[in-house]
């Protein structure tokens, strides 16, 4: 798995609700109980760093826009 030196670093808090939610359709498509943990951790990781990355692309953008009005 790519970036497994990495955890720990960047663990954003995954609701409990989301993660049932997406495990339970991983076990749909009969992979294990372990590797649909591991799959679902996963896709909650990806999604919620997507977000962060978005939200700091806005506040800079938001920076940025302060700069050139103030003089």
């Amino acid at each position: 798995m790519r970036g497994r030196n990495l955890r720990g670093k960047h663990k954003p808090i995954i609701a409990k609700k989301s993660f049932d939610r997406v495990q339970g359709g991983l076990e749909t498509e009969g992979k294990t109980e372990k590797k649909s943990k591991e799959r679902a951790t996963g896709i909650l990781r990806f999604i919620e760093m997507r977000h962060l990355r978005h939200d700091d692309y806005q506040r800079i953008q938001g920076k940025e826009a302060e700069k050139l009005q103030c003089p």
